[in-house]
């Protein structure tokens, strides 16, 4: 299980077609740390994992000033940032995880879902209102998960698809909050859905592409999907078009957006398994890493 740690339709929008990057894209090697090319602030939340335990951190794109959230006795991951300070965040152990909220202090910690299964990757709707999370109420490993949401009170569970031979799971809503985007293995590889906040109308983002194996995000504006396929980031219009490939070399995963859109965070591995975070501009390739001075394996970084 990897932790940041449908009804569906088949029908698809016009297919995305990835194109080579361009030369003068950098490859993450070289300067360790360059200056921010755009440098659009704010704060990265992320969860570092040591062994069988992980802490949920925020620091600057830059690493500086690290603040420490949760305290690191259990597994908590997957931490998602929404309206009003609120962060929510799965916790728990092996199959078995729930999704909490605190807020950005790492404050007013309490337990939101209790499927009594495997509940992770929540994403906090654009009002503040809700929580879209993927979960069961199984504790078997590799049983499937389904989308659902959740009011922030604890109130109002609905789940949106229902698929017990496919796995959803990853949501993201839109910056209207009108749709979310999903993965699926619906088709027999992880692919990139988008359906209604309602969870009507699903249907194929990508196909072919195997980009559904990592969570994917909207950019800020909406228009935009950033993605992981092939081991690296890309980024795709999402009415139709070619995607541009940002990074190659090593394993990169978790793409997520600065608010300002003009920068994405994510986790790079490289061929001996070390982690950390990096940082690429959208409008020209370039990477930086961002430091961590807390000890384990980043994970699931959210801006």
């Amino acid at each position: 299980m990897v932790l940041a740690i449908a009804g569906c339709s088949k029908s698809t929008p016009p297919a995305t077609t990835a194109t080579t990057p361009p030369a003068t894209v950098p490859t993450p090697t070289g300067k360790p740390l360059g200056a921010p090319a755009l440098g659009d602030g704010g704060r990265i939340t992320v969860a570092v994992k040591n062994y069988t335990v992980a802490t949920i951190i925020s620091i600057n794109p830059d690493g500086s000033d690290p603040k420490q959230l949760t305290d690191g006795k259990t597994f908590d991951g997957c931490p998602a940032v929404g309206p009003g300070n609120l962060i929510a965040f799965c916790r728990g152990q092996r199959n078995f995880y729930e999704i909490w909220l605190m807020d950005d202090t790492g404050g007013h910690q309490r337990q939101l879902t209790a499927l009594g299964g495997e509940s992770t990757h929540s994403d906090i709707s654009p009002d503040g209102k809700r929580v879209a999370f993927c979960g069961n109420k199984s504790t078997q490993e590799g049983d499937t998960r389904d989308i659902w949401v959740i009011g922030v009170d604890g109130k109002n569970l609905v789940q949106l698809t229902n698929t017990p031979t496919e796995d959803d799971c990853d949501p993201a809503w839109s910056p209207d909050g009108s749709k979310i985007l999903f993965s699926s293995d619906h088709g027999g590889s992880p692919e990139l859905w988008v359906m209604d906040a309602t969870g009507k109308g699903a249907q194929a983002l990508t196909t072919g592409l195997r980009a559904g194996g990592s969570p994917a995000k909207w950019s800020p504006d909406g228009t935009k999907v950033a993605y992981i396929a092939n081991s690296s980031v890309w980024v795709m219009p999402v009415a139709g078009g070619s995607a541009t490939r940002l990074t190659e070399g090593g394993v990169d995963d978790f793409p997520a957006w600065s608010a300002k859109g003009n920068e994405i965070v994510y986790r790079h591995m490289d061929d001996d398994e070390t982690g950390t975070l990096r940082i690429v501009t959208v409008q020209n390739g370039q990477i930086r890493a961002v430091p961590i001075d807390t000890k384990g394996l980043p994970v699931a970084p959210c801006w």
